[in-house]
């Protein structure tokens, strides 16, 4: 489904009640539903990048996924669950300075 501004928040939602309430409810894990998740906070890394203002609610709902992700036991069926949380507090971050998924990561660090 197309991200846009207006219906952003509710993918969102949908796509985190599919991944995360199997798992906190019976260990269930589904990496196809963490694909559609990371890919859709790709998507709305890219269509809020430029913005000033990003909703709240928004932000909110990436935070507190990444928190119920990684208050789970570490590994289930051998996927490392901080490290998904991890990813998608990266997310999170690229939102609140202004970054997406697209822009260019350094190979090396700066040499001064």
């Amino acid at each position: 489904m197309l991200v846009n501004k207006d219906n952003a928040l509710e993918i969102l939602k949908s796509d985190v009640t599919d991944f995360l309430y199997p798992l906190k409810m019976g260990g269930e894990f589904n990496i196809g539903k963490y694909k559609k998740l990371i890919f859709t906070l790709d998507d709305i890394t890219r269509l809020y990048k430029t913005e000033n203002l990003i909703p709240k609610k928004l932000l909110s709902e990436i935070y507190l996924t990444a928190e119920g992700i990684s208050n789970e036991p570490p590994h289930i069926k051998n996927f490392d669950l901080g490290s998904m949380a991890e990813e998608i507090m990266e997310k999170y971050y690229m939102l609140l300075s202004g970054k997406s998924v697209d822009d260019p990561k350094p190979e090396v660090g700066r040499i001064i």
